[in-house]
């Protein structure tokens, strides 16, 4: 399981849903939140994260940053490639 599927089952838990009316409740098929809660990796769509936190009461941002390992990102990572060209338009003085 993965830390975004272990939030999500919490707090569709605490909220006392199964998947199926959690399902209902965001129009995501019963299946794809099965995949998110116990898959080793899975990266939902804006649309699918949206859809989750609205019902969930979850932070978007915290679900993301889950989703796609965000914390703790430098542009480096965000980007790769971008420190090379921040470096060279530096060194070209603009």
């Amino acid at each position: 399981m993965n830390a975004l599927g272990a939030q999500v089952r919490a707090a569709r838990k605490a909220r006392g849903l199964n998947l199926t009316e959690l399902g209902d409740l965001t129009g995501v098929a019963k299946s794809y939140l099965h995949r998110l809660e116990n898959a080793d990796e899975v990266r939902p769509g804006f649309d699918v994260i949206m859809r989750v936190v609205a019902v969930l009461n979850i932070d978007p941002w915290d679900l993301a940053e889950e989703a796609y390992d965000l914390r703790y990102a430098g542009p480096a990572r965000m980007c790769p490639g971008c420190s090379q060209l921040i470096a060279g338009d530096v060194a070209a003085g603009g």
